[in-house]
């Protein structure tokens, strides 16, 4: 904002042009890191992005007898 004027960037340039009277709906967007779900939509208890997903390594463990992998219910 700049006074009376407000600036709107966008991500990717619009399918069709936009010209003056144009409507629009602008939607707060996710950029997928904790620290903006805490202080933009103060929400981190619902926040599941990095690194709270686990990676691929994850899927490809194989079980074993060390107590943290054996493929019992957690």
């Amino acid at each position: 904002m700049d006074g009376s004027i407000a600036t709107l960037t966008l991500l990717e340039a619009p399918v069709h042009a936009i010209v003056e009277g144009d409507g629009f709906i602008a939607r707060a967007g996710c950029d997928k890191r904790i620290a903006t779900c805490s202080a933009k939509f103060a929400d981190v208890a619902n926040f599941r992005g990095f690194p709270n997903i686990s990676g691929q390594d994850a899927v490809l463990r194989y079980t074993s007898q060390d107590g943290g992998h054996e493929g019992s219910v957690l």
